[in-house]
């Protein structure tokens, strides 16, 4: 297991780009040729400040200060994050992005984490059962669904991005005697598992030249640039983009154990 860490990157959909295409990795008329100019494939890592306190009701604070340079610039983000530990397990997450006013709109927003492969089972509260953007919602009723991190990958022939989810209630995440990870948003938030990175989808050019990872690997997002129609058509609407700025994301991660109803201790938060 590993994380939480900042994260950009998607699996690069037909519309943001054919990244067969040599020209369209170039082009600034395609959001994937503007994304690659800008080094978003590799971003270095500084770490400003790290600070650790211990709150009077027992909880532990880490606040953590980054600056994520594009590859080959100084341009880059600013991001602040703010972990407060309680004794309970329960990890409240406060993260601040801002992105430098010269960068293009981004792909994703948010923080991703390893966990083990056990934990197999995905539950969420939201738009379902198929997969979603903030773009692509309006035929996926709002319930709570049950379904596999497995069976969220869709074999597009080139692959690609797959099984997001937009304005999640809470996300849960569990293994076969019941024990998991439940991650609670406030307000909604965006996210996706699967057992494959946005680089292994980026390195590959046909399905089968994917292998599948045994851990699995979540995202939890502020936001997902949305689809557009820009393989054939316009592209994403302003009101669907990351442009630059600052940007805030607030939600819970708790362990939950066998027994407990993910559901639940979501309502109690």
């Amino acid at each position: 297991t590993s994380g939480p860490e900042f994260e950009i990157l998607r699996g690069w959909l037909d519309n943001d780009g054919i990244k067969g295409k040599e020209e369209q990795l170039q082009a600034d008329w395609k959001p994937l040729g503007r994304w690659m100019n800008a080094g978003f494939d590799k971003l270095t890592a500084q770490t400003r400040s790290v600070e650790i306190a211990q709150n009077r009701n027992g909880s532990i604070t880490i606040a953590a200060v980054h600056r994520h340079t594009c590859r080959n610039s100084d341009m880059g983000f600013d991001n602040r994050h703010r972990y407060t530990i309680f004794p309970n397990g329960r990890i409240a997450v406060e993260n601040r992005f801002a992105i430098d006013p010269s960068l293009p709109d981004v792909p994703r927003l948010g923080m991703a984490m390893v966990l083990p492969a056990d934990f197999e089972k995905l539950e969420w509260f939201g738009p379902g059962p198929h997969e979603t953007y903030c773009d692509r919602k309006a035929g996926a009723p709002v319930d709570r669904y049950t379904s596999t991190v497995t069976d969220q990958y869709v074999p597009y022939i080139l692959p690609q991005e797959h099984g997001n989810k937009v304005d999640l209630r809470w996300l849960a995440l569990s293994d076969a005697e019941g024990m998991g990870l439940l991650i609670s948003g406030s307000p909604l938030f965006s996210g996706n598992a699967s057992h494959f990175t946005p680089r292994d989808l980026i390195a590959a050019y046909h399905t089968n030249e994917l292998e599948m990872r045994p851990e699995i690997h979540l995202h939890v997002d502020y936001m997902q640039r949305g689809l557009g129609t820009s393989s054939c058509g316009p592209d994403t609407l302003k009101k669907y983009l990351i442009e630059p700025g600052v940007y805030e994301q607030t939600y819970v991660l708790q362990p939950f154990t066998v027994g407990q109803d993910p559901g639940l201790l979501a309502r109690a938060r």
